[in-house]
C-alpha cells in the first residue's frame, strides 16, 4: 500500500485550502468597499447640508425676530418725536432717553438675513445711525460755543450762543443747511434771548470771522433735519406698505408683498432725499 506524501504546511489533495472562503467572496471585497464608502460620504453629506441648512433657517428666523422687535420698540418710542428744551439753556440734543433704549435695541440685532425682510428696520436703523451724527454734531458745536463763551457753562455768551443755534434749529427746521455765507444769523436779533442780545456784542467781531464755527454749526441744522427725516420714513413707510397690501388682494401673497415692500422702500428713499424748498 503507498502512503500520500505529505507536505509540511499544506493540506492533503482534496481539501480545500482557504477554510473562509466559502462565505467571504475576496474578489468582490474591493468594489464593495469602495460602494460603500461612498454611499457613506453621500449620507454624511446630505446630514451635513440638512444641518447647515437647518442651522441658517434657525439663525434667520431669529434675526427677523430681532428685527422686528427693533421696529415695534420704534413704532413706540419714536411716536411722540422730538423736541428741544428751551432752558434754563437750551438744549442741542432731545430728550435722549427714548432714543438710548432705541439703541440698545436695534445694536443687539444679530448680523445675517431674514426669513423674509422686516417692513420698517432699515428706517429704524437710520433713525439711530443719524441720532449718533447728531450727538457729534452736537458736541463739536458745544465744543466751539465754550471757545467763544469762556470756562463758565452758564456764562451770558454762552447762553447767547446757544439760544441763537436752538433759534436756527427751531424757527427754520426745514432748511439744512442754512444760508450762513454772509452776515452770520448768529449776530442777527432774534427774538429768543431778549436781553442777551447785547451779550454777544464783545465776541461780534470773532463770530464774523469764525467760518468753521458757522460751517459746523450748518452740520449740526443738517444732522437735526435728517434726523427729523429719518423718523418720518420710518412710519411713512410702514403706512405705504399696508396701504399697498390692502390695494392688492388679488395678487399671489409672495407677489403681493414683494410689490408693496417695493414700493415703501422707495417711498422712504424719497422722503430722505427730498428738498426742504418741495415741503
Amino acid at each position: 500500500m503507498q502512503i500520500p506524501s505529505v507536505t509540511p504546511g499544506a493540506q492533503p489533495d482534496g481539501v480545500e485550502t482557504d477554510w473562509w472562503a466559502g462565505w467571504w467572496d475576496w474578489s468582490s471585497f474591493g468594489p464593495d468597499a469602495l460602494i460603500g464608502i461612498g454611499t457613506g460620504l453621500i449620507v454624511a453629506g446630505i446630514v451635513s447640508v440638512a444641518g447647515r441648512n437647518a442651522q441658517s433657517r434657525t439663525l434667520s428666523e431669529l434675526v427677523m425676530g430681532q428685527q422686528q422687535r427693533a421696529v415695534d420698540a420704534g413704532n413706540s418710542l419714536l411716536r411722540s418725536g422730538f423736541s428741544y428744551p428751551p432752558g434754563p439753556m437750551p438744549e442741542l440734543l432731545p430728550d435722549t432717553s427714548n432714543m438710548d433704549r432705541l439703541r440698545d435695541i436695534v445694536r443687539s440685532v444679530p448680523r445675517g438675513e431674514p426669513t423674509k425682510p422686516v417692513i420698517g428696520y432699515e428706517w429704524v436703523v437710520g433713525v439711530v445711525d443719524a441720532f449718533d451724527r447728531l450727538e457729534v454734531a452736537a458736541d463739536t458745536v458745544l465744543g466751539h460755543v465754550r471757545r467763544h463763551g469762556g470756562a463758565s457753562p452758564t456764562s451770558e455768551i454762552t447762553e447767547a450762543l446757544l439760544w441763537r443755534i436752538w433759534s436756527l434749529g427751531n424757527v427754520n427746521p426745514k432748511y439744512a443747511p442754512y444760508p450762513m455765507t454772509t452776515e452770520p444769523p448768529l449776530l442777527e436779533d432774534w427774538n429768543e434771548g431778549g436781553h442777551l442780545a447785547a451779550a454777544l456784542d464783545p465776541i461780534g467781531g470773532n463770530l464774523a470771522d469764525d467760518t468753521p464755527f458757522r460751517d459746523e454749526v450748518n452740520e449740526y441744522l443738517r444732522a437735526r433735519r435728517m434726523l427729523e427725516l429719518y423718523r418720518n420714513a420710518f412710519f411713512q413707510v410702514q403706512n405705504t406698505f399696508r396701504a399697498e397690501l390692502r390695494g392688492a388682494p388679488q395678487k399671489p401673497r409672495k407677489r403681493a408683498f414683494a410689490a408693496a415692500f417695493a414700493k415703501a422702500q422707495r417711498h422712504g428713499r424719497d422722503v430722505v432725499t427730498r428738498a426742504p424748498e418741495s415741503e
